[in-house]
């Protein structure tokens, strides 16, 4: 080291350093009759990911309704689904799906931007009617709302509908989904 200038010195330290680093992991598998290392400090080797991912909330209808789902602060509950013509717009004279909800937050979390998505039996996606729906998903903190969406089902018709309730910003994976909630023939 003698002849380098200071940055010169502290170059190859840093290096000499990292490199030491480096190998520590190394060297703890091989016997080379060193006292036992100290552990370091961080997770687990053994353990999954440090933090867990949120996970959905399902659901099933069953029986006569009303039918809920309810997690994360906020409750989804169908009240009626019932046949009806589309009466205006892209849809004027269609046959559609009314489906009236009540939904009710019951903690202070992000409940922003609530989009509700829904697919019937064969897990196709429904139109919504954007003209026809009423009510909110974002109602105030502990009062129950009515939410209505006016359901476009694709060719064939739809024996059962599922939804899918997500927050603009809720983590992915967090979703609260109500399936097999049946449509009256």
């Amino acid at each position: 080291m003698k002849g380098m200038t200071p940055l010169g010195r502290t170059t190859a330290v840093v290096i000499a350093l990292v490199t030491v680093l480096l190998a520590l992991p190394w060297l703890r598998g091989t016997n080379l009759g060193l006292p036992d290392l100290p552990s370091l400090p961080g997770p687990p080797q053994d353990s999954a990911t440090p933090d867990p991912q949120p996970t959905a909330i399902t659901a099933r209808a069953h029986g006569r309704g009303p039918w809920t789902v309810r997690g994360y602060g906020y409750e989804f509950t169908v009240v009626r689904v019932s046949h009806e013509i589309g009466p205006f717009g892209p849809n004027e004279g269609r046959r559609c799906l009314r489906v009236v909800a009540r939904v009710e937050r019951v903690t202070e979390d992000d409940h922003r931007g609530m989009k509700v998505t829904v697919f019937d039996d064969r897990g196709r996606l429904l139109g919504l009617d954007p003209f026809s729906n009423r009510g909110t998903f974002e109602p105030p903190m502990h009062r129950r709302t009515e939410a209505q969406v006016l359901a476009v089902p694709q060719e064939g018709g739809a024996r059962t509908l599922s939804f899918n309730l997500r927050g603009a910003f809720w983590p992915d994976g967090k979703d609260l989904f109500l399936e097999d909630v049946p449509v009256p023939r």
